[in-house]
């Protein structure tokens, strides 16, 4: 029985939560064993749904989703070298011969190692937590599990909780009431693919970028040139933002910038798309202006900095509308940076997020009217969803 859970790496997937390359995990040796092992446990206690094996990572240690990846790939393995194959020759992708249980499949390569291409309907995004508050959301399918077994068996929570994974194994093969409580969870979770339309971890944010960027050229008249004033430097500043705005209001790309619950990301997610397409517009037109993003030169980190070496410096704030600190932001921290940096000119980008908006909004609409038009300008963004002209 071993030998059936025995699985060599498989490169060139792109699964899992692997940071050092493309390869896989494996499953051999002691693992192989161990898996053997808890399969016979779980056959000879009279337990043949094969749903079980789907809930591995929850009861086996050191089986996560890289291996149950690979476990799925090295059983299907034929199965998505035929698919490999299929799209690349429809796409007319280059490919090499690749040989595998006396046949040949031609799949492109990398590193000399064949690449695996997944069906989008068989991915999911994988839960990381990237700080202590993220934990229990990564968590909460083994927590409500766990509950759900303990009330099934009457037990009590408090030893539920502190069990091992094994200690957990065993309980669910030795309570029939604790077996039937995990399939029926596990068969009631319907899967839930990756949306690539709404994209939430960004996978092809590049390409979005460079596809907004080409459809949507700058109207600037300064050409690339190897020296800028600084009213040309904040002239190509202002035509970038100007340019974000009017696609986030008119393009749509406010959706690019939706969570799942209809809410807008987070600041620094702004920041980001809004860095991107500067550096896509000006490598497309080749000026030769670099942007920096969160640069500190001794009054905190600004968001960004457009410049040409130490001359002709443009520095760029974005603050959400409903920021408690926007205020703050364009009062005291914008002049600080703009003095720090030694800056020409400064924008302050305001996201217009709220439906009904705060008095601080008001506020700084009314200080930024009745200052004289100097070396600081707001531009104000609308990125609340708006109905098509159809349903208008």
């Amino acid at each position: 029985m071993v030998e059936y859970f025995t699985f060599s790496e498989i490169p060139n997937t792109g699964l899992g939560f692997s940071e050092k390359g493309k390869s896989g995990s494996g499953i051999s040796g002691k693992l192989s064993k161990q898996l053997a092992l808890s399969a016979y446990t779980i056959i000879t206690e009279g337990h043949i749904d094969l749903e079980i094996f789907s809930l591995l990572h929850l009861f086996e240690d050191n089986i996560g989703a890289d291996r149950i990846s690979d476990m799925i790939i090295s059983i299907l393995r034929k199965s998505f070298l035929s698919y490999t194959q299929r799209v690349c020759s429809d796409l007319g992708i280059n490919s090499l011969a690749y040989e595998f249980d006396n046949e040949t499949y031609k799949v492109p390569f990398f590193k000399n190692k064949p690449i695996y291409f997944i069906p989008e309907s068989f991915l999911t995004e994988l839960k990381v937590a990237k700080d202590w508050s993220e934990i229990d959301d990564v968590c909460d399918y083994n927590k409500k599990l766990r509950r759900k077994v303990c009330i099934a068996i009457q037990g009590v929570w408090e030893d539920m909780s502190k069990m091992n994974k094994t200690q957990f194994k065993n309980l669910i093969i030795s309570n029939k009431t604790a077996y039937n409580t995990v399939l029926d969870y596990a068969k009631s979770i319907k899967p839930k693919g990756y949306d690539f339309i709404q994209d939430d971890c960004n996978e092809y944010f590049d390409l979005k970028i460079e596809e907004f960027v080409t459809s949507h050229p700058l109207n600037t008249l300064c050409t690339s040139q190897s020296c800028y004033t600084p009213e040309q430097m904040y002239s190509i500043t202002k035509e970038i933002c100007t340019q974000f705005k009017h696609l986030v209001e008119y393009n749509r790309m406010y959706k690019m910038l939706l969570k799942d619950n209809g809410k807008l990301k987070r600041e620094s997610v702004w920041q980001l798309y809004l860095y991107s397409i500067a550096q896509t517009y000006l490598r497309a037109g080749h000026f030769n202006i670099s942007v920096d993003r969160e640069s500190d030169s001794g009054a905190g980190e600004l968001d960004f900095k457009f410049s040409q070496g130490q001359q002709c410096q443009t520095i760029v704030e974005i603050k959400l509308s409903d920021n408690p600190d926007l205020l703050h932001g364009y009062i005291t921290q914008l002049p600080q940076y703009v003095k720090a940096e030694n800056a020409d000119h400064a924008l302050f980008i305001v996201i217009i997020v709220e439906k009904k908006m705060k008095e601080q909004f008001y506020k700084l609409v009314d200080i930024h009217n009745k200052q004289e038009k100097g070396q600081t300008e707001i531009l104000f963004i609308d990125a609340r969803p708006q109905k098509s002209a159809s349903n208008l």
